[in-house]
């Protein structure tokens, strides 16, 4: 199966049962059948939830009818998480929330600990005060976490969700910064590796 993509993870947190990631989707084969049922639009935000041993527990995509991006996410006291990102969406889940059609506009998402959608507001984000962010929400301790997209041999850090054909990766360093695993993602093809993969120094 070979399809165009864009595949971006933007932040990752640690949470006591797993990982939490947030990014962007493009999907263009409507009918390849593992996550099509989610597709929103032309680019959509994704929340993706990984147990300890790298298996997905829960996909969740978000946004209307043109482009929407989660950068970065928190942990909240009350057990959820506060996503912020971009979109120029204006139906969907979006509908109502955003009238500045074909602009990009500040997004804001509350998902309670079940990822239920709590609030959504664009424009000029409030700061929040009465949502308290746990300070050591994905923190690691036993390491590093990295993100990086990569196009065919072409690996970099993630800079831009935007743009060629990308996939996206979290690599895990210990340490002493020796590889411990990987974990890839792309949602149009079967490169998608729900299995975690150890390196192994020799």
């Amino acid at each position: 199966l070979n399809v165009s993509n864009r595949e971006s993870y933007n932040d990752i947190i640690v949470v006591e049962d797993g990982y939490i990631v947030v990014g962007c989707s493009t999907l263009y084969l409507e009918q390849y059948e593992k996550f099509t049922e989610q597709a929103k639009g032309s680019v959509d935000a994704i929340i993706v939830k990984y147990d300890k041993n790298l298996g997905m527990k829960s996909f969740q995509s978000f946004g209307g009818n043109f482009n929407d991006y989660f950068y970065s996410i928190d942990k909240t006291t009350d057990g959820g998480y506060l996503v912020y990102g971009q979109t120029n969406s204006s139906d969907q889940d979006l509908l109502g929330k955003n009238n500045q059609t074909n602009q990009y506009v500040n997004l804001c998402v509350k998902y309670d600990s079940n990822f239920k959608v709590e609030f959504i507001e664009t424009g000029e984000i409030p700061n929040h005060t009465d949502i308290i962010l746990q300070d050591d929400a994905g923190k690691i301790t036993d390491g590093k976490i990295e993100l990086v997209r990569f196009a065919g041999d072409l690996i970099e850090p993630v800079t831009n969700p935007i743009g060629g054909e990308i996939n996206t990766r979290i690599n895990k360093y210990d340490c002493q910064g020796y590889p411990e695993w990987t974990k890839t993602f792309d949602r149009n093809s079967s490169k998608t590796n729900d299995k975690l993969t150890r390196v192994v120094e020799s």
